[in-house]
């Protein structure tokens, strides 16, 4: 007996094909039967389903269509549609994502403020006497005093794709880009300067003017509009000190400037009356002093008179003396005086 190696026959090629043709005829008939029963629904279907990627873009938004994950176009100007009719294909080729670039968008930041339902109650917060980091946000000023604000920043898109596609979280970096912002540039100014009313003006313009180059530098595509600090003030652990410090601050400005008002008010009043009881000094100095010349020239006169005819001076002088004693007696009787200069038993009687 002759020993030999037995050998499987593998099956013929067109015999599989026969076999697998014969297994799908009744799938392809069952097929079959189906379009011939039902192509119209199965076009309608076919059809809505084609144009279920189309879609209106409202106004006041702009539309980035991903192909495949990919965005369509080669230029900005190509890639960025327009508000109207957009033809894209329907999922999972194509993706549209719908950017607003018109309304204004507000971001509410209160990493700097204090946060009170922390981990913590009001009660136990209203209690604390020092800052927990961990809890109370808070920045420095230039001359190291911790304030407290909350920031409402107002911006817009500008450019969509970069929006879009340039960060992951786009507006996470906007609020990192204005919380630096903030703390830099109230690092650069004191606490008085950021308290006072001009300072609450000119710290959010800085820090928009410095957010904005940050975010151009790291293409978040959007343009503030404006910073606005509705809460700045110190830690509430310190409001008391604070507070007494600006009131006492504005009690000095408000004594300074009523002083400056009365001065303002009472000097050239006193500088004028100074001016008029000077002026009646000088008047009143002339005056006496023509008046006591006068009399002084009288008397030299007088004098150089009576040194030349004493006797008829001295008469007329006694003469004059008793007219002016005698003015109101109505009987006059002037009798020479004697001989002896000595009047004797010599009586006048005035009758009234």
């Amino acid at each position: 007996m002759k020993r030999g190696t037995l050998k499987s026959e593998a099956p013929h090629p067109q015999r599989q094909g026969s076999e697998a043709l014969r297994m799908a005829q009744p799938l392809l008939a069952g097929f079959g039967l189906i379009l011939r029963t039902y192509h119209w629904p199965l076009l309608i279907l076919t059809l809505l389903y084609l144009g279920s990627g189309s879609t209106v873009v409202k106004p006041g938004q702009v539309a980035l269509v991903l192909r495949l994950g990919r965005l369509v176009g080669e230029t900005p100007a190509e890639q960025i549609h327009r508000p109207g009719f957009l033809f894209a294909w329907p999922r999972p080729l194509d993706e549209i994502v719908r950017v607003d670039v018109e309304s204004v968008r507000s971001l509410e930041i209160d990493d700097l403020t204090y946060n009170p339902t922390g981990g913590r109650s009001v009660a136990t917060f209203a209690r604390r006497d020092t800052i927990d980091p961990e809890v109370d946000g808070y920045f420095l000023t230039g001359d190291r005093n911790v304030l407290q604000a909350r920031i409402l920043a107002r911006y817009r898109v500008r450019d969509p794709i970069a929006w879009t596609f340039e960060q992951a979280q786009p507006e996470a970096a906007l609020r990192d880009a204005i919380l630096a912002a903030m703390v830099r540039t109230a690092g650069e100014m004191s606490v008085d300067a950021v308290l006072k009313s001009e300072g609450r003006t000119a710290l959010p313009r800085l820090a928009l003017e410095r957010a904005q180059l940050e975010c151009d530098r790291h293409r978040l595509g959007v343009e503030l509009l404006a910073l606005e600090l509705p809460e700045l003030r110190p830690p509430q652990q310190v409001q008391d000190a604070f507070s007494g410090v600006i009131d006492a601050a504005i009690t000095a400005i408000t004594v300074i400037e009523e002083a400056r008002r009365y001065q303002a008010t009472e000097v050239p009043g006193a500088k004028a009356e100074a001016r008029r009881i000077l002026s009646d000094a000088r008047s009143t100095a002339e005056a006496r002093t023509a008046r006591a010349r006068g009399e002084a020239d009288a008397f030299r006169s007088l004098l150089a008179q009576a040194e030349k005819e004493g006797p008829l001076l001295r008469e007329r002088l006694y003469r004059e003396s008793l007219e002016r004693a005698l003015a109101r007696v109505t009987l006059r009787l002037l009798p020479p005086p004697p001989d002896g200069k000595r009047y004797s038993d010599f009586r006048i009687t005035v009758p009234f």
